[in-house]
């Protein structure tokens, strides 16, 4: 139920979420997309399948904030009266400043993995954890 959910949110019809101890035996490498809290920076690293690595760094800040925004809103009662623009801005900004910059890199195809650095995102880790 949630995949679908996930994938009626990200308007794509094949979501394939697997645990991460299934990676290695996905039928080709993927193309893995780290993100790791520096305090001061995030650093994304991009591996792709070759093992080639391009990497660049955002300030901690900004990432944090627009989290923390994208969280509010979420959590707020009031969400289904929050225009649908102001939902996406915080995903947009997100995707501009970790993912945008490493796009020229990524591969038209094939699996993507996410490593997110827990730090980033302490709320929606310790609301998990209750």
């Amino acid at each position: 139920m949630q995949i679908a959910q996930l994938e009626n949110f990200l308007q794509c019809g094949n979501l394939d979420i697997i645990p991460s101890n299934e990676v290695k035996n996905l039928p080709s490498a993927p193309t893995v997309i780290h993100i790791i809290d520096l305090d001061e920076s995030v650093e994304v690293i991009l591996q792709l399948a070759d093992g080639s690595l391009h990497s660049h760094s955002v300030d901690s800040k900004l990432v944090k904030t627009n989290v923390d925004n994208l969280l509010e809103i979420l959590q707020s009662l009031r969400l289904s009266s929050t225009a649908e623009i102001d939902i996406l801005s915080f995903p947009r900004s997100l995707y501009d400043l970790l993912i945008a910059p490493v796009k020229t890199y990524l591969p038209s195809s094939g699996t993507l993995v996410f490593t997110l650095d827990a730090s980033i995102f302490p709320k929606l880790t310790n609301r998990a954890a209750s």
